[in-house]
């Protein structure tokens, strides 16, 4: 009679999830207007990018947040640009309104 060898392999670990939170429009525009106050260094950015943002007047959330996309890139530049929207999409400052707008 022959045994099985021990399963040595490392334990099965589950499948990342995503987190899912239904909100009303309404909460959430509020909660945007809270997040625009915030100041631009709270975000996760470069040092180099937060410092030409904040010479050029960008120093909320919020002036980076309302401010068009082709203003901010000609402003900030497109590495600096992509780099504060990815962050602001990464705190979901911007993911509800790309979905109103599909």
């Amino acid at each position: 009679m022959t045994r099985a060898a021990p399963d040595l392999s490392r334990p099965k670990m589950p499948a990342p999830f995503e987190a899912q939170i239904t909100m009303k429009t309404a909460s959430y525009s509020r909660l945007l207007g809270i997040a625009d106050l915030a100041p631009l260094y709270a975000l996760p950015i470069d040092q180099n990018h937060l410092q030409r943002a904040s010479t050029l007047g960008y120093t909320r959330i919020g002036h980076v947040r309302l401010s068009q996309q082709d203003k901010l890139s000609q402003d900030l530049g497109e590495e600096a640009t992509t780099a504060i929207l990815a962050a602001l999409a990464a705190f979901g400052l911007t993911e509800l309104e790309a979905q109103e707008q599909s």
